[in-house]
């Protein structure tokens, strides 16, 4: 043995205590790896667990709500919806839809709206938000609100939104809106405005037919409650604003007849009717009320007066007698000439029965 493989040779146990250690220390790194890997499991498995439970809390809100998901991957055209999403259209979570019969369950009239959003929104990155009506697989015609927009989730371009059950509301909407439809037209027949006051905010609401009584313009709004007053000849405007004033101190109701400023170029009357509102302690909060233009019938019943009159001075003016009775005989006028050949007085005749004083044959004779 020479002298370089003896000197190999005495190396050899600090080589394996070298060795050792090394091992020792792989062992070590090992254990601390496989410590981390198990961690790392249980934290997988709980995050897993917690993304699991918010599906579900998710799918629950989305449910209650009536709002589904969807989401549509613009390379592969795969398209995701949520549960919700499904019972919106009727269908078996099975199912697996595509774009176009998607965009298939719109009513076909709302169709090319629909189209036209996921075009622009694709496109220019123009997100969307519309009502519109669908037709679901179970042939029912519902309201949904459909919303979208462009997004990037890891590295690939999608197209997602939601789907909102809003049939109910939509429904509603449309009744309310015939009704307000019914009223206007109904006030535009009757010539009868209606108007609200909030007291408490100073701002005052006119309905269309009442801008038209007035002349004014709904685009500026109506006047003030003092450029109200000034609507009215000046007596019929301070009568006005007493009785506004009592409603709102007293909560007491009017009903007034009032003759509009001719120098604004209104030459009308109308019939003005407000009623208070009161909150719970009993402060008038609100008036509200009706405008009538009786222009025509005030104008009809002058000159029907004008007719009475001209009528009474013809029958005053003859040499004949002339009796007016009801049914029952009482008796409602008589000219003098009749008085006089009667030989009676005209409180001995009028509003008595005719009957007790003659036949009713005798009349005819009058």
């Amino acid at each position: 043995m020479n002298d370089n493989e003896k000197l190999q040779i005495g190396k050899l146990p600090a080589q394996n205590e070298a060795l050792t250690r090394v091992n020792a220390d792989l062992e070590k790194k090992l254990a601390e790896l496989h410590a981390q890997n198990e961690h790392l499991k249980e934290l997988v498995l709980e995050k897993t667990k917690e993304l699991q439970a918010n599906d579900t809390l998710l799918e629950e809100t989305g449910r209650l709500a009536n709002v589904g998901g969807w989401e549509l991957d613009l390379e592969t055209e795969q398209l995701a919806w949520t549960k919700e999403t499904y019972r919106i259209h009727d269908l078996d979570y099975d199912a697996m839809p595509k774009l176009e019969a998607g965009i298939g369950f719109y009513h076909p009239e709302d169709q090319p709206v629909i189209i036209k959003l996921v075009e622009n929104c694709i496109q220019s990155d123009t997100p969307f938000d519309v009502e519109l009506r669908m037709i679901t697989a179970k042939g029912r015609q519902i309201w949904v609100r459909a919303k979208g927009e462009k997004r990037v989730k890891d590295g690939k371009q999608l197209l997602g939104g939601s789907v909102l059950d809003v049939t109910e509301r939509k429904l509603a909407e449309i009744e309310l809106e015939k009704s307000a439809n019914e009223l206007k037209f109904a006030q535009v027949i009757a010539h009868m405005g209606n108007w609200e006051w909030d007291i408490e905010n100073d701002k005052i609401h006119w309905s269309e037919e009442l801008y038209r009584i007035y002349g004014f313009d709904p685009e500026k709004g109506p006047p003030t409650y003092e450029g109200i007053r000034e609507l009215y000849c000046p007596e019929d405007g301070e009568i006005h604003h007493r009785a506004v004033q009592e409603a709102v101190e007293e909560g007491t109701p009017y009903e007034l007849e009032l003759r509009c400023n001719p120098h604004l170029g209104l030459d009308k009357v109308l019939l003005a009717k407000g009623r208070a509102k009161q909150n719970a302690e009993g402060k008038v909060t609100h008036l509200y009320g009706t405008v009538l233009d009786i222009t025509k019938s005030k104008l009809a019943e002058q000159e029907l007066q004008a007719v009475h009159q001209r009528l009474l001075t013809v029958l005053e003016s003859t040499t004949d007698g002339f009796m007016e009775v009801k049914k029952d005989y009482t008796v409602t006028y008589i000219n003098q000439p009749g008085l006089d050949t009667l030989q009676l007085e005209s409180s001995q005749l009028l509003g008595k029965i005719s009957g007790k004083f003659f036949l009713p044959r005798t009349l005819l004779s009058l």
